[in-house]
């Protein structure tokens, strides 16, 4: 089982080998160093949703969170599977999880106890926390990790290993925990035609974030990930495989929805329209969808108690995604912080109460993506 315990990235390929009635279809592609990126479908209904997680490798636990909910389908039967079909991809980003987790393997020890990984989940999220309170001090979380490098990767992946050994020469020592990006060191969610600094990019000026590590050139591949990798805007090859997936699901199905899991902050993100900013996918966005994204995401944010936030802008591939298909949101995972370790502290429940909610939130965000569907088509038909 995924639950509970800090997996890496072999151990979260096993649990997906074990499913029974969730069923593997052929991977959507490979991404620039090789990796499949894994498929799975459950149910053969003709109402189709999208699950996907893993898009920014630190934010760990959507990939833990999403198969563990492929698990719970796969035993519960919750999900009608001849009125439904889901749609899984749950690791997006696999450079990056390979990356990261092989960062959190180097400290904490598959051997360990589950008190001891506790233990060393705290102590992470007290240095987190201190670092978000001192903005531009000494890194404390980064002190856990200090020495670690590209050594901690197996040699079973030496081309990928290579290349985040250059990415990373640029940046300060034990920063591979914040990974993010995938093996070219790109942030895939902004690895969008619309994110406002491509033109920074194009003209070669450096763009600096403040924070973690301090001063970091996001102008060019590194950990947290740039826009894009080549000499001009291309998508990467995840995305690729993404949209693909969305363009099929789309055009020759009913797709009613679809949620994309990210951590942390116990957020429920959907798209309403921005005042003053044209839509680029798709120009105004009806009321009849913006009813339904607001129907779908109220129904996600009462079962989780999470916060309720409209998407502000128009410049990433999830708001792409909430632009062109209704009843998509981007869930933030979690109230507690502390990317990649802070989110599976299980102090008074906290993660189990995680898991639970979010699994009662999806089937019931379902069932509401179903009736908001069949208002939109009868809506449709009666014009």
């Amino acid at each position: 089982m995924v639950e509970k315990r800090i997996l890496d990235f072999t151990k979260l390929n096993e649990c997906l080998d074990k499913l029974e009635t969730v069923h593997e279809e052929k991977p959507l592609g490979k991404t620039s160093f090789g990796y499949p990126i894994r498929y799975f479908t459950y149910g053969t209904g003709e109402h189709h949703v999208i699950i996907t997680a893993g898009t920014h490798a630190v934010e760990l636990i959507s990939n833990h969170y999403v198969i563990h909910f492929m698990e719970f389908i796969d035993k519960s039967g919750l999900i009608d599977k001849e009125k439904y079909t889901l749609h899984f991809i749950p690791i997006l980003n696999p450079e990056g999880t390979i990356v990261v987790t092989s960062a959190i393997r180097s400290k904490l020890k598959s051997t360990w106890t589950y008190e001891e990984e506790q233990d060393f989940c705290k102590d992470w999220y007290t240095r987190c926390k201190y670092d978000d309170e001192n903005v531009g001090e000494v890194n404390k979380k980064h002190e856990l990790f200090r020495g670690i490098g590209v050594d901690c990767i197996d040699d079973r992946h030496r081309d990928l290993k290579e290349n985040i050994s250059d990415i990373l020469k640029a940046f300060n020592d034990g920063s591979i925990i914040q990974w993010s990006a995938n093996g070219n060191g790109v942030n895939l969610n902004d690895n969008s035609p619309f994110n406002e600094y491509i033109k920074m990019k194009e003209n070669g000026i450096p763009r600096y974030l403040r924070g973690i590590p301090d001063g970091l050139n996001m102008s060019i591949p590194n950990p947290l990930g740039t826009i894009y990798s080549g000499e001009s805007f291309t998508y990467e090859k995840e995305n690729e495989c993404l949209l693909e997936l969305y363009n099929r699901i789309g055009t020759d199905a009913k797709l009613i929805g679809s949620l994309i899991f990210h951590s942390c902050g116990g957020l429920v993100r959907y798209l309403k329209g921005i005042e003053g900013k044209p839509n680029p996918w798709k120009g105004n966005i009806p009321n009849q969808e913006i009813q339904y994204n607001e129907a779908v995401a109220t129904a996600y944010a009462e079962k989780t108690g999470y916060r309720l936030i409209e998407t502000k802008a128009y410049n990433t591939i999830s708001s792409m995604l909430e632009s062109i298909y209704p009843g998509t949101l981007l869930i933030e995972l979690g109230q507690i912080r502390g990317n990649p370790l802070g989110q599976f502290i299980n102090d008074n429940g906290i993660f189990d109460k995680m898991i639970t909610t979010n699994d009662e939130a999806i089937c019931h965000s379902i069932e509401v993506m179903y009736e908001e569907y069949q208002k939109m088509k009868k809506n449709t038909i009666g014009m």
